[in-house]
């Protein structure tokens, strides 16, 4: 075969109809390979020479795709004469051309070892380049579904302490007037979080779907401009898709990607101008991908930059140098590498010279795909990156007055990537090698003053005194004791200097101590009621040191007094003292007492949550997570299982469970350090990441970081609804059975529950909330319930619902939201559907419904909820 395709070189090259012999030269222009990386066998992406215009290009394309052509129908010729193998790959030509903004032109396909020998020998080509295998820069670690600290971070100099690790100082206009292309999975346009900001710009990849499949996307997204979890929560988000739901790509893809985004930037520049695209101040973009060095990559990022957009990628989850990585490694966009809570540099960020900035990516918490409320939190310099841009958005937006029209803008991407890295905190991480800039981004601190923000320069952990923030004293508070202290040694000595006036500084001196105290209050309830949270989890989970047993119907419940007693009364009935039976037993058997109802209900007043009964299709607003994983992710299934219904086995018990789980994963090894149980806390605990020793029910602070409490937000797999018997079925009906026959010494078996008992049950929370008057609980029930039955028509459980929110004993009329809410919905169906059988039957049999629904018919307001 090779020496039939080299006889065909001097035919060829004499047919093509553009170039003749004459022109081809002998010094060809090299093939690179990239560095790190999985190569995609036969395609390539090719550049052009400085001198090349379009016109040119536009020549040279044509002669490719002509000697491709030929090539191809030589080789079919050849195949029938048997030639060539009937199993010889077929070259697919031409893929993209690339022109970005005249820095850099090209093109890429998919051709022959023949026809690329061509390719090198014309003089307009620099070089050509091996196309790779680029993928999302995402760490695939198990995390712990916590608050997002990256945006509290990012906001204060010091390091997070009780009164900052939850709050985000921003400016409320932040990315106002700026878009930011997300180059990545795509994006999750329908979410809450965007308000609408979020669009679709373009899909890359051939024949894929205009959707995030993966969720990366929209998780850098949600990170870059989501109301509750962006940087920039004004900004808009383009959704430029150039990785598929697998989360690669080809090197090829992205470069296109770029230069999509590039022209899209420079249209609305040109748009700006013409006054069609009022308030536009810039473009961002982010991308959080990578894959080995690839000289066209950093060139194509090289150049959008150049073009005007203010660009931010991610240096790599390798802990290696980044500048073997691209797009790490493109000089003129902001390089970005993941830090922690703690102020350490992720172990998994990759270093080096070419690393501009660190931001948080560690336990990143922000949007999800899956439904319009999903949540995630994932970590890796991917995560680590939109903070970045988001950042860059919310810098542009705040230009001072002068400049906030683009076209008479000052601040180049060069410029602001400067002012970036002049006001970071300096200093700030450990574990940062020698070789790389020890910066930490910044946003100012809440201040929307541009200019006031860069005139403040950069921190330097250590050496600068943090005395303001945002025009503001900063006063770091010990305890209120060492304050009132403090406050009266500076009084005493205020007033010994000031004589006369030493009356109106101590009255001065007496409100600042209550405005202290007042303070103080407030964030310490903030803050210990989520740490409560995750305490309670585990003392619920495991029962240790509890109080009594709450037995209803069969199901019992460990639970203390001091968490379930004073947040409702609910359980007034449990909470007396001496009301147990000699075996510490509350007896709830009332036909008033579901057992399903007190288990969730026990799980609110322990959590401020309750899980979803099957709920792996979609995720709701109160609960963080997304969709149970495959059985394959076998010690992820394993540690999920543990937390919600082995932990209480006993060692035989807990064995025969392990066997049955191995059955099932025969290639899993699962570790002792997973299923241990922790009824021994160890009484010397290390301090918590925020230096307190213990938690506020006295357990020593390291039961935070137990195995089991990692998993313990991720959805529960005992309430799925099967359809088949899939391994994963079986699987759960053995460790059901055993859970069943054995009990459990801190919860009760799981109950598969199906999925039309759902908004049932939110709809019995909601009732009992409003009885009681738990105003949390009941905004809870109602966002569960609304997400639940976002597909009322073919859920039948919609129409179980109804009955329990129009019963009167259990709901009040005086409320009416969730009946409105039922009757807006009713509504809806009646105009899409018509007058359905069962909504007919409920129309007539539920008292109120139809009077509801007719109102909402007639009352100008539509089918409004």
């Amino acid at each position: 075969m090779r020496y039939a395709a080299i006889s065909l070189l001097p035919l060829l090259s004499a047919a093509s109809p553009v170039l003749n012999v004459g022109t081809i030269h002998n010094d060809a222009a090299p093939v690179l390979s990239s560095v790190h990386a999985e190569e995609v066998p036969n395609s390539y992406m090719i550049v052009f020479k400085k001198h090349v215009k379009h016109a040119g290009a536009k020549e040279h394309h044509s002669w490719v795709q002509s000697i491709h052509k030929e090539r191809q129908t030589d080789r079919m010729e050849l195949r029938k004469r048997s030639q060539f193998p009937i199993t010889e790959d077929v070259f697919e030509g031409l893929k993209h051309t690339y022109n970005i903004v005249g820095s850099l032109m090209g093109y890429s396909g998919h051709f022959d070892e023949e026809t690329i020998e061509q390719i090198r020998r014309h003089p307009d080509v620099e070089y050509i380049e091996k196309d790779s295998i680029v993928h999302t820069t995402k760490d695939d670690y198990e995390t712990e579904k916590n608050a997002p600290w990256g945006l509290a971070r990012i906001s204060h100099r010091d390091s997070l302490s009780f009164g900052t690790f939850n709050k985000y100082l921003f400016s409320a206009d932040g990315g106002e007037g700026v878009d930011v292309y997300v180059i990545d999975t795509g994006t999750n346009t329908a979410h809450v979080d965007f308000e609408g900001r979020a669009h679709w710009g373009k899909t890359i990849p051939a024949n894929d779907a205009d959707a995030d499949g993966n969720g990366h996307g929209t998780h850098c997204s949600g990170t870059v401009a989501g109301k509750k979890y962006g940087v920039a929560k004004k900004a808009n988000v383009y959704a430029v898709k150039v990785l598929r739901s697998n989360g690669s790509g080809t090197m090829s893809d992205v470069v296109k990607g770029v230069e999509w985004a590039a022209e899209a930037h420079l249209s609305a520049v040109a748009a700006a101008k013409k006054g069609k695209k009022k308030g536009f101040k810039g473009s961002a973009a982010n991308m959080s991908l990578g894959g080995g060095k690839s000289t066209t990559l950093d060139l194509a990022v090289n150049a959008a930059v150049d073009a005007g957009i203010h660009f931010a990628v991610a240096a790599g989850n390798d802990n290696a140098d980044s500048c073997n990585y691209s797009p790490a490694a493109a000089a003129n966009a902001v390089t970005v590498g993941a830090s922690t809570m703690s102020d350490e540099r992720a172990y998994f960020s990759n270093f080096g010279k070419c690393n501009d900035i660190f931001a948080p990516g560690l336990n990143i918490l922000s949007t999800w795909i899956g439904s319009e409320h999903a949540t995630n939190t994932i970590s890796g310099t991917s995560m680590a990156s939109p903070h970045i841009a988001g950042l860059l958005a919310y810098y542009l937006s705040l230009q001072p007055s002068k400049d906030s029209g683009y076209a008479v803008a000052d601040i180049t991407p060069k410029k602001l990537k400067a002012n970036l890295i002049s006001v970071a905190t300096k200093g700030a991480l450990s574990d940062v090698p020698s070789n790389t800039e020890n910066i930490l981004a910044w946003n100012g601190g809440g201040s929307s003053n541009f200019t006031e923000i860069i005139g403040k320069g950069g921190y330097t952990v250590g050496k600068d005194s943090e005395k303001t923030e945002n025009g503001k004293v900063t006063i770091t508070i010990p305890s209120l004791h060492e304050v009132d202290e403090d406050i009266k040694t500076e009084f005493a000595q205020a007033k010994k200097a000031a004589g006369r006036k030493a009356h109106n500084l101590e009255s001065k001196l007496e409100k600042l101590t209550a405005d202290i105290e007042e303070f103080v209050a407030e964030e310490m309830e903030g803050l210990f009621d989520e740490f409560k949270a995750r305490v309670a989890r585990e003392l619920r989970l495991s029962g240790d040191y509890s109080d009594f047993t709450i037995n209803c119907h069969g199901d019992k419940h460990k639970v203390h007094r001091m968490i379930i007693c004073p947040r409702s009364k609910y359980f007034e009935k449990a909470c007396g003292f001496g009301r147990e039976n000699e075996d510490k037993e509350i007896n709830l058997n009332g036909d008033e007492y579901e057992p399903e109802i007190i288990k969730l209900m026990i799980q609110y007043l322990y959590e401020l949550d309750y899980e979803t009964p099957g709920a792996t299709e979609r995720a709701t607003p109160g609960l963080r997570y997304q969709s149970e994983p495959p059985v394959s992710n076998a010690n992820l299934q394993w540690r999920r299982y543990f937390a919600k219904g082995l932990a209480g086995l006993n060692k035989s018990a807990m064995a025969e469970a392990m066997k049955v789980f191995h059955k099932y994963n025969p290639k899993t090894e699962i570790k002792p350090k997973v299923y241990v149980l922790r009824s021994n806390p160890p009484l010397n605990a290390p301090a918590s990441p925020f230096g307190v020793p213990a938690s506020p029910f006295g357990v020593p602070a390291s039961a935070f970081g137990a195995p089991v409490s990692a998993f313990g937000a991720s959805v529960s797999p005992f309430g799925q609804a099967f359809v088949n018997t899939s391994p994963q079925q079986r699987l759960e009906e053995e460790l059901a059975a055993i859970v069943d026959r054995e009990g459990t010494s801190g919860g009760v078996p799981w109950r598969p529950l199906s999925l039309q008992q759902a908004p049932v049950i939110h709809a019995k929370m909601y009732a009992i909330a409003e009885h009681f008057d738990i105003p949390r609980l009941k905004d809870l029930a109602m966002d569960k319930f609304l997400a639940w039955t976002e597909d009322h028509y073919t859920n039948p459980g919609f129409y179980d619902a109804i009955d329990v929110v129009f019963d009167e004993e259990r709901t009040l009329e005086e409320d009416g939201a969730l009946r409105d809410v039922v009757a807006g919905l009713v509504c809806e169906d009646l105009q899409v559907w018509g007058l359905d059988s069962r909504i007919e039957e409920k129309l007539r049999e539920v008292p109120g419904l139809a009077f509801r629904v007719l109102k909402k018919h007639f009352d100008g307001s539509g089918c409004d909820r």
